[in-house]
C-alpha cells in the first residue's frame, strides 16, 4: 500500500480524499500539509494523519511514498525541485509551469 501526502488543503484536496478512500487498499493517507495552521488541525484530526505546516518538514518527518500537490500553479515548481530532492515522486494534475523554457529550467534545478 502506498502511502500519500497530500500538499495543500483546499477544496481539490476533499475531492481526491474521496477518490482515496475508493481506492483503498491501494493507497492511504499518511500526511497533510499547508500553510495555514487551522486547515492543518482540522484535517489532520478529520482524516486521523500527522499534520504540517512546511513542507520541508513533511519530507523530512513523515514516511510518504509520494506526494500530492494541490497548490497554487505558480509555486509548483518550488514544491517540484523539493521533492525531487528528497526523492519523492509527485502527482501535480495541472502544468509545471505556465512556459516550456520555465518547465525546462525546473527540470534543470532538480
Amino acid at each position: 500500500m502506498k502511502a500519500l501526502a497530500f500538499v495543500g488543503l483546499g477544496r481539490v484536496a476533499d475531492v481526491h480524499y474521496a477518490a482515496l478512500e475508493a481506492a483503498a487498499p491501494r493507497a492511504r493517507l499518511a500526511a497533510v500539509c499547508d500553510i495555514r495552521p487551522e486547515a492543518v488541525e482540522q484535517r489532520s484530526r478529520q482524516w486521523g494523519v500527522p499534520g504540517f505546516t512546511s513542507f520541508e518538514e513533511l519530507l523530512r518527518s513523515a514516511e510518504v511514498d509520494a506526494v500530492c500537490l494541490f497548490v497554487p500553479h505558480d509555486a509548483h515548481r518550488e514544491f517540484v525541485a523539493l521533492a525531487a530532492r528528497f526523492g519523492k515522486p509527485v502527482f501535480l494534475e495541472k502544468p509545471i509551469a505556465s512556459t516550456l523554457e520555465s518547465a525546462v529550467y525546473c527540470s534543470q534545478k532538480t
